[in-house]
């Protein structure tokens, strides 16, 4: 199996995804064809996100040119000062990047969206996005409908799942998203970066390969949660 995992990094997700399209360019294929798992977290989830609804890698180079310096703009505080007013309120305001991210994926596409586009293909990519989640205090993965027994993310929205593993603490707000439950549309759910517990998401990648992927050819005969 072919796993894919991007760690997290803010406007440097640059670098990943500059990689990922020389690498889509060298060898003249489509990543995502070739890629059974894909884990991404903080910005690196937000390309995972990207790949499996079929963005190219060129795609997000051209999102972090244009969006990163309005996402990111530059301060005009000192660093001391800067530092200061942060641990009141998060350096950066997050409805830049919100617009950015509903321009880039759509308002409606959800995560159930993703795994239809795939069906019938040879390989349909497991999409796992590390967060965290504020009202349980544990962390979540929020992941594509990959197997029977995933459907509970299917709901969500995929530019709130990107702004949910994005929401760095110090530098963004807490990500307000709504529930996935379509009879709950008023419910609110909040998230925080899911760098806080798994920036390098690779054992994510591993444990799913490891578990629901395998699954999908050899299902559990007694029937057990896995």
């Amino acid at each position: 199996m072919n796993l894919l995992s991007i760690d997290g990094g803010g406007i440097k997700g640059l670098y990943s995804a500059t990689v990922l399209d020389y690498l889509e360019k060298r060898y003249n294929v489509t990543l995502v064809d070739h890629v059974d798992v894909i884990s991404g977290t903080s910005i690196g989830g937000v390309i995972a996100l990207a790949l499996a609804a079929g963005k190219r890698p060129s795609e997000m180079v051209r999102f972090f040119l244009e969006y990163g310096p309005k996402v990111f703009p530059p301060s005009r505080l000192k660093m001391v000062g800067r530092s200061c007013v942060s641990l009141i309120w998060p350096l950066y305001g997050n409805r830049t990047l919100v617009n950015a991210l509903k321009d880039f994926f759509g308002e409606k596409l959800r995560l159930g969206d993703i795994s239809i586009a795939h069906e019938g293909s040879e390989r349909q990519p497991c999409v796992c996005i590390p967060a965290v989640n504020l009202k349980t205090g544990r962390a979540k993965v929020f992941k594509t409908s990959h197997h029977e027994s995933l459907f509970l993310d299917a709901n969500y929205r995929v530019w709130e799942v990107a702004l949910a593993t994005s929401a760095a603490p110090y530098f963004f707000p807490i990500a307000k998203i709504r529930s996935s439950s379509e009879k709950e549309t008023d419910s609110m759910e909040f998230f925080v970066d899911g760098g806080l517990w798994g920036n390098n998401p690779s054992m994510v990648a591993v444990t799913e390969a490891l578990t629901y992927s395998r699954n999908i050819k050899e299902p559990n005969p007694k029937g057990l949660a896995t």
